[in-house]
């Protein structure tokens, strides 16, 4: 939400700097200053990146360290339209960090950091000298001191303390009256501040859980006081630090009335045990942001289905102009353009725009895309297939988790027989060594993939009679029953299993783990939900549907691919399958 502080917009521009000064003002905070010729505007590439400004007390600029694994410095891309582009990896590189001091004249940047604490920008702060270098970007907007109120309340904890000393010193010759809250840990980062006469610091030591809140209430009784006591308080409320906290000061400004566009929370860190990457270093709260946001998207896989849908990559057997494919295709050209600077982002093909010497828009595959250039291919099939887009159903998540949707009915995947083709050898190998190859009778296999396994088995097993039936009661020496949880809901998968006819039941089934499993294995049984109702069972779901049916799992054999062959025995009775 937009506040009443008024707001200026900059291109956000990268810098190399150089530290020029390190002091400690206190124990538990160091001073870095950082100097450059950049900071004063530069050409890069032809591009005018224009001069730093810093106008706002909560200015703040990512800091770009260097990796502290190789020592190398890796860099966001320049684009020259006023932004930057982040490749993934330097997520865990950069730190935003307060602008505690900006003079243009001098040609020098401040910043504070933290010390005694561990990570990234605290392990460099501690060991920086003279003549490092780190990239900064930034600031990409500064807003007006809130001294548009009739008061000023600023509060937060230690890492908002260089905003708010920033404030103090910025606002000293107004005379407006202010109140700044400060929370430290420890007596040896109180020091003092400049402000002027009408400002008042509070310094709130060792706080506890609500202490920041407590001080910024008392901090606005004290206006109210000035006021003359009325429900309302007419005032501007600055508060940053940790995001716990901030929920507690909402609540506190709610109860004095304050405008929403009066209100200002920002959180600067959450109180939570840091995550960690690959080399065991802390992950940046940016970093975990953008995995969150990358979790959520969904525009890659429908551009992808939709392509192969169009069928973009199998008319692209070469390189080719946008206008021709766009022809083959039955799409506009500018409305095909659209979709291939998609596809390039996501690297499935190459898409130059025109120009003066190619004035047509060209296009072509990539060795990733080209995967999809034939359209008998497995991938190809299944995303062009209606199963290709079963993930749509999770829109309905919260609808199926809530039992709000009428489970579809089942229908068999074509990728079922294919699937089939994985596992039936190994459960026809595992079920000759329970029914040896001389013994006939009767074998009924019900499921997805019937047809595949009632060939293997029919091939182990010579004397025996194998069929596929839609009816599991037929009577029957073996009933083999396919995935019956993953095909049908657990209701019906019960009274399947109630109904059969046979001495010996045998089910195959995927079995899910409660954690650790793959990923896919979890999409898909949220997909099963929300299409047929059924799931990919774990262990506990399995033994629940078999004794729902009268059954106990008598042997339990893992055969591949996350298949297991179950014998099932009527409760009560006791089976050699069992030993």
């Amino acid at each position: 939400m937009r506040t009443s502080r008024t707001m200026d917009i900059f291109p956000i521009s990268l810098r190399d700097l150089e530290v020029v000064r390190v002091d400690d003002i206190t124990p538990l905070l160091r001073r870095v200053v950082f100097a450059g010729p950049q900071l004063a505007g530069y050409d890069y590439e032809g591009y005018a990146v224009p001069p730093l400004v810093s106008a706002g007390f909560d200015d703040d600029v990512r800091i770009v360290f260097p990796d502290p694994a190789t020592g190398e410095r890796p860099a966001p891309v320049v684009l020259g339209d006023g932004n930057l582009a982040w490749p993934p990896g330097l997520n865990d590189l950069f730190r935003t960090y307060t602008v505690r001091a900006f003079d243009a004249a001098a040609g020098e940047l401040t910043i504070d950091f933290a010390r005694h604490a561990q990570g990234l920008a605290e392990d460099w702060s501690e060991n920086v000298q003279v003549g490092d270098r780190v990239y900064i970007a930034g600031p990409k907007m500064s807003s007006s001191l809130p001294v548009h109120r009739g008061a000023v309340v600023v509060a937060g904890d230690e890492t908002a303390l260089p905003a708010i000393a920033r404030f103090l010193e910025e606002s000293a010759a107004e005379s407006v009256p202010c109140r700044a809250v400060i929370a430290v840990r420890e007596d040896a980062a109180i020091h003092d501040l400049v402000h002027g006469p009408h400002a008042q610091v509070r310094w709130v030591r060792a706080p506890r859980e609500g202490d920041v809140a407590e001080g910024l209430r008392a901090a606005l009784e004290e206006i109210r006081t000035l006021q003359g006591g009325g429900e309302q308080v007419d005032a501007y409320v600055w508060v940053a630090g940790e995001a716990g906290e901030l929920k507690r000061c909402r609540a506190v400004v709610k109860d004095f009335h304050i405008a929403r566009g009066d209100a200002e929370f920002t959180g600067y860190w959450r109180d939570v045990t840091p995550t960690r990457d690959a080399e065991g270093r802390p992950r940046a709260a940016t970093a975990m942001m953008m995995q969150l946001f990358e979790l959520a998207e969904v525009a890659p896989g429908l551009a992808l289905r939709a392509a192969v849908q169009l069928g973009v990559f199998r008319h692209l057997s070469a390189p080719r102009s946008v206008e021709d494919l766009a022809s083959d295709v039955g799409v506009a050209p500018e409305e095909l353009a659209r979709l291939l600077r998609f596809l390039h982002t996501l690297e499935l093909v190459e898409y130059t725009p025109p120009s003066e010497e190619q004035p047509q828009a060209q296009v072509r595959t990539t060795a990733l895309g080209g995967e999809l250039a034939d359209p008998e291919s497995m991938v190809a099939q299944f995303l062009g297939s209606p199963f290709g887009f079963q993930d749509l159903a999770l829109v309905d998540l919260v609808q199926a988790l809530r039992g709000e949707l009428t489970p579809a009915a089942p229908v068999a995947s074509p990728r079922a027989d294919v699937e089939a083709g994985w596992v039936a050898p190994a459960v026809a190998a595992h079920l000759a060594t329970r029914l040896p190859a001389e013994q006939g009778g009767r074998i009924t296999v019900t499921g997805p993939g019937a047809g595949v396994y009632q060939e293997e088995l029919a091939r182990k097993l010579v004397h025996a009679h194998v069929e596929t039936t839609d009816q599991a009661d037929i009577p029957a020496e073996v009933a083999l029953l396919v995935d019956p949880l993953t095909h049908l809901p657990a209701a019906e998968a019960t009274a399947l299993i109630a109904g059969v006819r046979a001495e010996r039941l045998v089910v195959v089934t995927d079995i899910l783990h409660e954690v650790g499993g793959e990923e896919h294995d979890y999409e898909k049984d949220l997909v099963l939900l929300c299409t047929t109702g059924a799931r990919v069972p774990t262990a506990r779901d399995v033994a629940r549907v078999a004794a729902d049916a009268g059954y106990a799992i008598a042997a339990d054999t893992p055969v591949g691919w996350g298949k297991h062959v179950l014998h099932l025995m009527l409760l009560g009775e006791r089976s050699a399958d069992a030993h």
